[in-house]
């Protein structure tokens, strides 16, 4: 039967549940009939929280999740769902499923191998002064995780988590590159970082041309007109990605086809012909963005000398007050920096990453007490998974990246004075470097 059929009422007619579930069916199809349409690739998740405190028993747990799945049912999943992983599961993909609609088989019961759930609610009489309760029946939209290499023919799939590896204690590893099926960039930390790497270089590199074109010698004309290329095309490029970095509901189509056209202004720059990419295919939204981003982080640093500085720690408070401190000089000039933390202890490297943002605290010398005594918040810090290739990773160290646009950086950045570090006595012996970037 067409979905799409929609029932002819008649006054005096007999009404069965057929009637208003046809009506239901019709009033969802013509919607989902119309994004189909109108937006061919308009599917994917627009919110994805996922707890990694279970990753060490090899448990995937999804908290919460929304979006619009394959057959243009929309969800919100706001209550924990998990999965259960064994060591042969590495390499596999993680999917948000549900049930494909079937009209001609049950769709609601109480168990978990429906499309719906059957469910009580209290709800309220809104029509009536006494406000009076109640209780229906709802059927709810069961949404589950389901991995690669199970019969996936009768749902519909977001792809959302790639598994890199299993150890053998079943602790998971996460494959943090991986792009899940998505409605907007915001959904995935690894463009989320890109695309603040690839504004960092280009900004980067914009200030040495500047410093370049502003000096009044007139020889070396042809690299003079390189550069000038070079200064156009990234002040054009940023605009936009300043925008991409502050928005939420920049597409990865969008974002495939940005980064196309600042890749090939910059081997313009170079009077080089522009490279032809592959045609935008959601499916193999990996693959594709990978390949640009590489080619942009290329281009990016092939002409510039990116510098790595370790800032000198002071350790004399460590032992009384646990306090480590930094003196940062010439501050108007770390505007276009990374900070990135060098964290080595005795815990775990997976225990040192979980336990680690709750357990230190940063911020200025005048503010680092409040922070610590008061419980609040400092500079927040960012784990990072792939490190800038200025720096050499060692394999019992964490490292974490300076989170410049908290409040208490900018605070800091105006005063003169120390940056102050403070270490939680859960987290023993202790061993930090800090190395700025740019």
């Amino acid at each position: 039967m067409d979905n799409l059929l929609s029932v002819i009422w008649q006054e005096g007619m007999f009404l069965n549940p057929q009637h208003f579930q046809q009506n239901t069916r019709y009033l969802e199809s013509y919607c989902r009939e119309v994004i189909k349409q109108s937006f061919p690739e308009y599917y994917g998740v627009s919110e994805l929280i996922i707890d990694d405190s279970l990753h060490h028993i090899g448990k995937i747990q999804v908290i919460a999740a929304k979006g619009i799945f394959p057959d243009r049912t929309p969800f919100i999943l706001n209550h924990a769902i998990t999965l259960d992983l064994m060591p042969e599961d590495s390499g596999k993909i993680i999917y948000l499923a549900i049930h494909l609609e079937d009209i001609k088989k049950q769709q609601i019961s109480t168990t978990q191998e429906f499309r719906y759930i059957k469910v009580e609610e209290n709800i309220i009489d809104n029509n009536r002064v006494e406000r009076e309760y109640c209780n229906i029946e709802l059927a709810k939209l069961n949404v589950f995780l389901i991995k690669q290499g199970e019969d996936l023919d009768n749902y519909a799939l977001l792809p959302i988590i790639k598994i890199e590896n299993i150890n053998a204690d079943t602790s998971i590893v996460l494959n943090r590159n991986y792009i899940p099926l998505c409605l907007n960039t915001k959904v995935s930390d690894y463009l989320i970082r890109s695309i603040d790497n690839i504004y960092f270089l280009a900004s980067a590199k914009l200030i040495k041309l500047a410093n370049r074109l502003n000096n009044n010698d007139q020889s070396y004309t042809i690299i003079k007109t390189k550069d000038t290329l070079w200064f156009n095309s990234l002040n054009s490029g940023l605009t936009i990605l300043e925008q991409y970095k502050e928005v939420n509901n920049v597409t990865l189509k969008e974002l495939y086809f940005t980064f196309i056209s600042i890749a090939n202004s910059l081997l313009s720059c170079e009077f080089k012909m522009a490279k032809k990419y592959p045609v935008w295919n959601i499916i193999n939204r990996n693959n594709l963005l990978n390949n640009v981003i590489d080619d942009l982080n290329f281009y990016l640093k092939e002409r510039q000398n990116i510098s790595l500085t370790e800032i000198i720690l002071d350790y004399h408070l460590y032992t009384s007050r646990r306090l480590i401190r930094a003196n940062i000089l010439n501050k108007s000039k770390i505007s276009h920096c990374k900070f990135i933390l060098e964290i080595e202890c005795k815990h775990s490297k997976l225990e040192l990453r979980n336990k680690l943002p709750a357990m230190l605290k940063i911020a200025g010398n005048s503010d680092i007490a409040a922070c610590v005594n008061n419980g609040l918040s400092g500079i927040d810090i960012i784990l990072i998974e792939h490190l800038p290739e200025e720096l050499t990773p060692k394999n019992n160290c964490c490292y974490f990246e300076l989170n410049k646009n908290s409040e208490l950086w900018k605070i800091w950045k105006e005063k003169n004075e120390l940056l102050a570090i403070h270490i939680d006595s859960q987290i023993e012996d202790v061993l930090m470097k800090l190395f700025v970037i740019g």
